[in-house]
């Protein structure tokens, strides 16, 4: 058995025998309580910007496009350029960690994220802003392992499933996990170009063609608007959108940027090419008599739905009938998913302006009922108009 000294003079060295006994004295040294929740705040505030960095421009690449005039190639370099910083971030973090020290590298690391943050905000073209999302994308690469490795040395050893290391476990699958979730494909297409453009007013049905090749844009106004869709192709209305095989073929419940949907003779009707929203519902279905009656209340019966406007709309036409209203899609509804395989109806994650944009696979016809649900959120409890709008 050895003694280790401690810092206090008035303290007598302390028996250590085994590792158990090192461990219990780094838990109850004062110096050690002292700074270990400082640094430990430190390198969580550290991952927090990371994954702000790699995400905040999902919310704000609308504005970026208007701004720059970018082309999709253009966007896809801004978006994409963080992603690229950050495997070179995490090539020369280990190699500046070794010769320079963790603390220089973490403390210069902070410096730099505020460095081309500030440049990226101020950035006169699109160049400026590629680079300085490059930077920042290296300060995103070194970080995470300077961090990770602050978080496991400063942790407590006693108690190893405390929150500060459960979260530093949890954050480097979350990155990747949010990231993926969230990756949004703008459009640079200009409304005023468009060859038709309708609002649809709250509540309300409509009906319309696209022809093969033509872009259809269906825009949330106001935000939080549910648009309830089918399709059908033109030349032989009994084609129509099949939900169950739409789902087998991608392998996802929800829908975004690069789903196709695929018609009940398993072909292609309409592909989705571009999504600011980034997840769409086809599960909860549309809201009807017997629904609201089941759900809410024997007095909501009569309340307008959807069914309602899908069969109002096809009466109108003349080419479609009861028998072809099958299940549906929810633009920028929000329907997760329960841990027991359930679905709720939950406040929606589409904003005023965001747009989901589909490239007709055939001559197709566009059902829409604009919805006019008051019982749940998935209108924000307030239906409002929508916009379509075609480009050839």
């Amino acid at each position: 058995m050895s003694t280790l000294p401690v810092d206090n003079p008035g303290i007598a060295s302390v028996p250590v025998s085994s590792v158990g006994d090192v461990a219990r004295l780094i838990n109850s040294g004062r110096e050690q309580a002292k700074y270990a929740r400082m640094i430990v705040f430190l390198a969580l505030g550290g991952v927090f910007l990371d994954a702000y960095d790699l995400t905040t421009l999902s919310y704000g690449i609308d504005d970026v496009v208007r701004e720059f005039q970018l082309s999709p190639l253009l966007t896809g370099l801004v978006t994409s350029s963080i992603m690229v910083g950050t495997i070179v971030g995490n090539i020369i973090g280990g190699w500046l960690t070794d010769k320079y020290g963790r603390y220089s590298v973490f403390m210069a690391d902070m410096f730099f994220f505020v460095i081309s943050a500030i440049a990226a905000g101020l950035a006169p073209n699109v160049w400026v802003l590629i680079g300085a999302r490059f930077l920042m994308g290296i300060g995103v690469g070194i970080d995470l392992p300077v961090a990770m490795s602050y978080l496991a040395e400063f942790s407590r050893f006693a108690g190893k499933g405390n929150k500060a290391a459960r979260l530093a476990a949890a954050i480097p699958n979350f990155l990747p996990c949010k990231e993926a979730f969230m990756t949004l494909i703008t459009s640079n297409r200009r409304p005023e170009e468009a060859v038709y453009r309708h609002v649809i007013p709250a509540g309300e049905p409509w009906l319309f063609e696209v022809k093969k090749g033509q872009i259809l844009r269906l825009l949330d106004l106001e935000g939080n608007q549910a648009i309830d869709t089918l399709f059908y192709n033109a030349d032989n209305p009994r084609e129509r959108y099949d939900a169950q095989r739409t789902l087998r073929r991608q392998g996802n419940a929800y829908l975004t940027a690069g789903s196709v949907l695929y018609s009940n003779l398993g072909h292609p009707l309409m592909t989705i090419v571009a999504d600011t929203c980034g997840r769409h519902d086809t599960l909860g279905g549309a809201c009807a008599q017997e629904s609201n009656t089941v759900r809410y209340a024997l007095d909501k019966r009569y309340m307008h739905s959807c069914r309602d406007n899908f069969l109002c709309a096809c009466l109108h036409d003349g080419r479609l009938h009861k028998r072809d209203i099958g299940a549906n899609i929810n633009f920028f509804m929000n329907v997760p998913v329960t841990p027991e395989g359930g679905l709720t109806f939950e406040d929606g994650i589409s904003a005023a302006g965001k747009y989901v944009e589909l490239r007709a696979e055939c001559n197709a016809m566009v059902l829409i009922s604009n919805c006019p649900q008051l019982n749940n959120p998935c209108n924000g409890w307030n239906p409002t108009p929508a916009e379509v709008l075609v480009w050839n």
